[in-house]
């Protein structure tokens, strides 16, 4: 692993394809209870992937606290599933997946949240759209060329998850009533980006042509100058 200050906001980046020649290793750090979870799940391949998601991450916490090895960390989860710590750690944590990669992200910040989603098509006529859009959100897309809808409701999209995760409430709240300060000029490429609004930091990470990965950060106070977020 990288030689990273505790101090830093870091996205950790995992191919679960690279890595089913450890998962025996991983599911042996899992707890019982997370161990059948796993067996619980329908296919070998999503055992796989939670093995693999479950034991890196556990092996990601001991790289800021080296004192407690991976297979000691116990976790608890809030009303709406979101996983937290039970013991101390000096950073906080949030994950996101597709069925082959695996985004951690690690934050001295409580409030952390990522996303992950694959770019697929929108129908702009759908309740679907008008559900997950503020009105202006909604004329910014339609302003847009056609080509582009699908791409920028997806940035729309994640960002908006990574918010409410960061927030520990998942899906629960109305996306349609959290407004993200994004303008045609942020989205006129494809450049990794950075946004600020009062204490919230977001970043969207264009990975490849199909997929983004946007993060959401709310810090105590402004910060004068952009977060900086490390991504291995």
């Amino acid at each position: 692993m990288p030689n990273l200050p505790n101090s830093s906001t870091t996205i950790w980046s995992l191919d679960l394809t690279q890595e089913y020649d450890k998962k025996e290793y991983f599911f042996s750090l899992l707890s019982g209870q997370e161990q059948q979870r796993c067996l619980d799940l329908k296919t070998s391949s999503l055992q796989d992937a939670f093995t693999i998601r479950r034991g890196r991450l556990r092996e990601i916490l001991t790289h800021y606290q080296p004192d407690t090895p991976p297979q000691a960390w116990e976790f608890s989860t809030n009303a709406y599933g979101r996983p937290a710590l039970k013991q101390y750690h000096p950073m906080n944590f949030n994950i996101s997946h597709t069925p082959t990669q695996a985004f951690c992200l690690t934050s001295p910040h409580p409030l952390c949240g990522i996303d992950v989603e694959k770019i697929a098509p929108i129908n702009i006529n759908s309740t679907f759209f008008t559900h997950t859009l503020t009105p202006r959100e909604q004329r910014l897309i339609l302003s847009l060329p056609a080509h582009e809808h699908t791409r920028v409701f997806t940035a729309f999209w994640c960002l908006k998850e990574a918010h409410l995760k960061a927030l520990g409430v998942g899906l629960t709240s109305p996306m349609n009533t959290l407004e993200i300060p994004l303008s045609i000029v942020h989205l006129c490429d494809c450049h990794d980006l950075h946004i600020q609004n009062d204490n919230w930091h977001y970043h969207i990470y264009f990975r490849d042509s199909s997929h983004i990965v946007a993060t959401a950060l709310c810090t105590s106070v402004s910060y004068p100058h952009p977060i900086e977020i490390d991504f291995y």
